[in-house]
């Protein structure tokens, strides 16, 4: 499973931020996958930059400015085709 497709699955749940998407993985999909925060920031921004997810620039007050990503018609294609055509059979696949 690629990271890209992992993020654009969660995105198709909810908008999120890197953090936010990070905890998830660590929750969920650890078991069978690892990624860093740094791997899903590095990701979302190459996605954003193909147009697979957009970003919003929340202000804070008290904390750092985050952005929010949310996945476009364009990546939740992607993530259909992927689905469709390799994704469940790699989905399927054991890891031990």
């Amino acid at each position: 499973m690629s990271l890209k497709h992992g993020i654009l699955g969660l995105l198709s749940l909810n908008s999120a931020s890197g953090y936010d998407l990070s905890k998830l993985f660590s929750e969920s999909l650890n078991y069978f996958w690892m990624a860093n925060q740094s791997q899903i920031y590095r990701e979302l921004d190459k996605m954003e930059d193909s147009g697979w997810v957009v970003s919003e620039k929340v202000e804070q007050k008290t904390r750092p400015n985050k952005r929010i990503f949310s996945i476009t018609t364009k990546g939740a294609g992607e993530l259909y085709d992927w689905l469709k055509d390799e994704g469940i059979e790699q989905l399927m696949t054991i890891r031990s």
